[in-house]
């Protein structure tokens, strides 16, 4: 076999030359990722010599992760519009239910408390999906100290402020459409109390806050300024109470206020206070429950 001579000045053999010839007459070609297999390949092919993986699709994962931040966002969004739907169909169904058990139901009766625990946790596995699908996306910078004390402060008149408000607002709407309203059980039990208590104001001031001032306060805060978000979660907060069509105007002025309360403090944990406390207060205005706690 017979080697050709290095060529003058040159200490490689020849056929070592053409291999570099051919690397970098390869490193001219336009190159491209096999999706499946990470390897280079040539743009003009139409499947991975290596793989056999056609480039005409691309696997759902990956589009994902090839997706715009924005996109991902975007889908998120969507997703929880979707459970906010599925959860305005269950405040339609709990307030049907309602008003077709007339009478044969009162307030705050075994009956009655069954059918709300099983409704809230119907809501609340919602929400836990919604969590699932949209938590830890969202990072805002904390307001200062001096702030958050003070949102903390003014919150609690302000509270005050709309408790009086709903009181006023449901005598005089009671009043005016002359409305029978049935009088609510007094809950002579421990263990009744615990469980209304759990229902009224335990899960509504974490799970709904946890929905509208969080997940979908912090999803639409990346593409609206703050006030348009408190307004519109204001409305989806009264919205998803829709079973009680008379306390919606009350129900918008809280989520307002828990909207700003949201803003004001950056943490969630005031607006879960102020609704904690909002629905004690209405829940022991509607009842004798002092001697029970």
């Amino acid at each position: 076999m017979n080697f050709a001579a290095p060529s003058p000045g040159s200490d490689e053999p020849e056929f070592a030359q053409s291999a570099e010839a051919t690397a970098a007459a390869t490193d001219a070609i336009a190159l491209k990722t096999c999706w499946r297999c990470g390897k280079d390949i040539p743009t003009h092919w139409q499947r991975c010599l290596h793989c056999d993986a056609p480039f005409n699709i691309q696997p759902i994962s990956q589009r994902r992760r090839n997706a715009d931040p924005l996109d991902r966002d975007a889908q998120s969004l969507i997703r929880l519009l979707v459970i906010f739907g599925l959860m305005l169909g269950t405040s339609i169904i709990a307030g049907v239910w309602h008003r077709l058990a007339g009478e044969s139901v009162t307030p705050r009766s075994t009956e009655m408390l069954i059918v709300v625990l099983i409704f809230e946790g119907v809501d609340t596995a919602m929400i836990v999906i919604a969590w699932i699908i949209a938590a830890g996306r969202y990072r805002e910078q904390s307001p200062s100290i001096t702030r958050q004390v003070s949102s903390w402060i003014i919150s609690l008149p302000l509270l005050a402020a709309i408790l009086g408000f709903n009181v006023l607002y449901h005598y005089f709407l009671t009043s005016w459409l002359k409305l029978d309203v049935a009088q609510p059980d007094v809950i002579a039990d421990n263990t009744m109390l615990m469980l209304w208590s759990l229902a009224i104001c335990f899960q509504p001031a974490v799970m709904e806050e946890l929905f509208f001032r969080y997940l979908m306060f912090g999803s639409l805060r990346k593409v609206l300024g703050g006030h348009s978000v408190v307004w519109i979660t204001a409305v989806m907060f009264a919205l998803a109470h829709v079973g009680a069509p008379l306390s919606l105007l009350v129900l918008f002025v809280l989520g307002v206020f828990l909207g700003y309360a949201r803003l004001a403090s950056g943490s969630i944990f005031l607006p879960m206070f102020l609704h904690f406390f909002h629905n004690a207060c209405v829940m022991a205005l509607e009842g004798d429950f002092v001697g029970l706690f």
